[in-house]
């Protein structure tokens, strides 16, 4: 229980040691009125007219950088997969992946990420803590979260400096 060093998120943007960020709280997608929301039923989730909602907002609150590097913080593997999908047939390229991924293969995705071979990586209960990927430069949260920990962790996934990145962009269903 002995803590070598803290700092706090406020202390650590002040003293220039992460990448600044835009936060966008986004309402999500309406159907017949409803909120989807993680309660709701996978079809609805990962319908046609909720992925082209998903990147209307993607592209419209951007990112910093040449091209979009994100992880997608998902709450259930069929979720992730089905998105990553529907994204790759409207011309993305992306990966989903789990805890149930060999760690040479999520080393590998990681990698075709920071070369720009694929934009995105839909992750679940993986990558909130322990993972250094710099070039990150959106973190979509699309996982409901009562916990101000997993939040922050997840955040902070793409605070990390790089040359090619003035700030990150987190964009929370």
């Amino acid at each position: 229980y002995n803590v070598a060093y803290e700092i706090r998120l406020k202390d650590a943007l002040e003293m220039d040691l992460v990448a600044p960020f835009h936060y966008f709280g986004v309402t999500d997608y309406e159907i017949n009125g409803e909120m989807v929301d993680d309660l709701s039923d996978l079809q609805y989730l990962t319908s046609s007219a909720r992925v082209d909602f998903l990147i209307e907002k993607i592209e419209y609150y951007g990112y910093s950088g040449e091209s979009p590097k994100g992880l997608i913080f998902c709450r259930s593997l069929d979720e992730a997969k089905k998105l990553s999908n529907e994204f790759n047939h409207r011309n993305y390229k992306t990966v989903a992946l789990s805890g149930t991924d060999s760690q040479e293969h999520r080393e590998n995705t990681i990698k075709q990420l920071e070369l720009g071979e694929i934009q995105y990586i839909f992750v679940v209960d993986i990558f909130n803590e322990g993972i250094d990927i710099q070039c990150l430069n959106q973190i979509i949260m699309m996982r409901q979260t009562k916990s101000s920990i997993v939040f922050i962790q997840q955040l902070g996934r793409g605070l990390r400096k790089f040359p090619t990145k003035k700030y990150l962009v987190v964009i929370d269903f």
